[in-house]
C-alpha cells in the first residue's frame, strides 16, 4: 500500500499549488498556442507563429518581444516549411475528432 509521501514523491506540484500530474512534463513536450477567428487559424509553437486562411494562403511571423510590446510580431520573408506542415496537421487532425 502507497503512503502519502510514496506519492508525492512520484508526482510533481501542480502550477495551482496542489500535487498531482500536472506538475509533471514529458520529454517530448512542447509549449503551444492555438488560435483562430472565423477565418483565420493561428499556431504559435516556440518562437513562430504560423496563420492559416482561406484558398491555401499562410504567413508567418516570429515573436519578438519589446519592453513596450512583449506580443510583437515580425513577419518572416521565407516560410518554414516543417511548421507550416505541424500547424496545418494539428488543426485537419482536430477537425476530423470534432466531427465524430
Amino acid at each position: 500500500m502507497l503512503k502519502n509521501s510514496d506519492l508525492n514523491n512520484r508526482v510533481g506540484p501542480c502550477p495551482c499549488g496542489r500535487r498531482g500530474r500536472a506538475g509533471r512534463k514529458p520529454a517530448d513536450f512542447r509549449e503551444r498556442a492555438f488560435v483562430a477567428t472565423y477565418q483565420d487559424l493561428g499556431y504559435l509553437e516556440g518562437d513562430r507563429f504560423t496563420v492559416l486562411s482561406p484558398v491555401d494562403r499562410a504567413e508567418q511571423f516570429l515573436l519578438r518581444p519589446t519592453d513596450d510590446d512583449p506580443y510583437a510580431l515580425e513577419r518572416t520573408e521565407a516560410i518554414d516549411s516543417t511548421h507550416l506542415n505541424r500547424a496545418i496537421s494539428l488543426y485537419q487532425t482536430s477537425s476530423q475528432w470534432n466531427k465524430r
